[in-house]
């Protein structure tokens, strides 16, 4: 079965057009020609890291107004296909790039609406639900006003007896910390998520641009109360045990703002509580970038970035055809030193004895790193040049390394080499959240990266948005490596 536009699927389902597409699956709008009716199909590559059942066995068990009721499965070699109501109405991120940013009143609704599914969700016998996935984008506002949440591919069950989840996965920004740390999540991971959505519908600033972290909302808007600020700080803490102990508690605080119990910025008691729930900006200045053939430019770029900054930077140098890196950054002498003064591994071999011995963990990968003696956030992971590395490092996790450089740093800047067949390139390309290509300013080289941006589109699906060109020009009197 393929999926063609104007044309049917599974002899019954006209594909209209598209509705959305993410890393591994793609939804389509699609009417039943024999009912007349418009439904949802999602279409879910097998090749998936996650269990691709998820989403529909947790539909199956569901019946709330504002989710989508699952109709069907069905697979073909490649793909499954789930189809599910489709529910008529705008994304909050489209409407929100209208508006610019919505009233506090509006917020306020939209969010006791989400209280109430969340509170189903989490209500579940024998296992609560846990979305995982809040964001603007999975949010659709009906044409009637009313608040539908879709996409259910990452949701869990919570279980008592885990410790921790088998998958770090979310959307960066929105997903609370421990979705990407070595504990269990929870209820509290969807109010954290949802903190972040209502901080970015108020001020319109998404977590993934500046100033990258919450700040309180009435410094961009002073007509918003002060009690729905202490809300979205209390969501947002680092800590879970310093959130709403549960969605119940969250929309009890929220119908106080509603009723507007807690508007008066006059009252110094309410003024006061306000002051202590704070408890300081929660930063959003994490970064995944990978830089493709020219490692020189990563090296810079991470220099800049910590000097100019205190984002704690870390430079992993996979570009193993070269040790360009370290001549930039004049890492050599440094270890050489380290090695003369070191019995144990360091760099990718202590990276790859701790994952033999399932003992991998952030604070490894930190103690691994050579430390610029110029910057204390200077942090770079390499080893001494060799060219057999290249394939000495082959069974090395590289997600599991950019789960703890996510975890562990503000800023974490792949160096890759520009060969196609590299065996890591997949994996950060996929994981960066940029794809930086930087080519000398001239019509030659810009004309060479043309072949490989189609290889990262087409054989990567690696969408535009991910990429970015830079056409630089060295001067001799700015160089780096002349210059430490």
């Amino acid at each position: 079965m393929k999926m063609k536009y104007d044309e049917l699927f599974d002899g019954r389902y006209r594909i209209i057009r598209p509705l959305g597409q993410g890393g591994m699956s793609t939804v389509y709008l699609a009417e039943n020609v024999k009912l007349g009716t418009l439904w949802a199909i999602k279409e879910v590559n097998k090749n998936s890291k996650i269990d691709i059942l998820i989403e529909p066995n947790i539909l199956k068990k569901l019946n709330h107004k504002a989710l989508p009721r699952i109709f069907d499965i069905l697979e073909d070699n490649e793909n499954i296909y789930i189809i599910v109501d489709y529910l008529d109405g705008t994304p909050l991120d489209v409407e929100l790039s209208r508006v610019g940013c919505f009233p506090e009143d509006v917020v306020v609704d939209f969010a006791l609406q989400i209280c109430d599914v969340l509170s189903y969700l989490h209500s579940q016998k024998p296992n609560p639900i846990i979305y995982r996935d809040m964001k603007p984008s999975n949010i659709i506002l009906s044409k009637d006003g009313f608040i539908k949440l879709i996409d259910f591919g990452i949701a869990r069950e919570f279980k008592e007896e885990a410790n921790f989840d088998t998958v770090y996965i979310g959307t960066r920004g929105y997903a609370a910390p421990e979705q990407y740390g070595a504990f269990q999540t929870n209820e509290r991971t969807d109010i954290y998520s949802l903190g972040v959505t209502l901080y970015h519908l108020l001020t319109g600033k998404s977590p993934k641009d500046p100033p990258y972290e919450i700040k309180p909302v009435r410094i961009f808007n002073g007509s918003l109360s002060e009690g729905i600020d202490s809300i979205i700080s209390k969501c947002t803490r680092q800590d879970p045990n310093e959130r709403y102990s549960s969605i119940h508690e969250l929309a009890k605080d929220l119908k106080k703002v509603q009723s507007g119990k807690e508007a008066n910025n006059d009252n110094e008691a309410n003024n006061d509580r306000w002051k202590k729930s704070y408890n300081g900006p929660v930063s959003f200045k994490k970064l995944i970038l990978s830089v493709v053939g020219n490692s020189e430019f990563a090296a810079e770029l991470g220099y800049i970035v910590t000097k100019l900054t205190d984002f704690k930077t870390l430079i992993i140098n996979l570009d193993f055809t070269a040790s360009k890196v370290d001549l930039s950054l004049n890492l050599v002498p440094k270890i050489d030193k380290y090695v003369s003064a070191r019995n144990e591994s360091f760099g990718f071999n202590m990276i790859m004895d701790a994952m033999s011995r399932k003992a991998f963990n952030c604070d490894i990968l930190e103690k691994a790193c050579i430390r610029s003696s110029d910057f204390n956030n200077l942090y770079v992971l390499t080893d001494p040049f060799d060219i057999t590395n290249y394939e000495k490092y082959t069974a090395m996790d590289l997600s599991s390394v950019l789960e703890c450089g996510y975890r562990g740093f503000d800023i974490t800047i792949l160096c890759l080499s520009d060969s196609i067949l590299d065996s890591y390139s997949k994996t950060a390309l996929e994981r960066a959240d940029y794809n930086i290509v930087p080519i000398l300013a001239n019509i030659d080289e810009i004309r060479k990266y043309e072949a490989y941006f189609q290889y990262m589109k087409e054989k990567n699906l690696i969408p535009d948005e991910k990429i970015r060109l830079i056409a630089y020009d060295y001067k001799k009197g700015i160089n780096l490596q002349e210059n430490l």
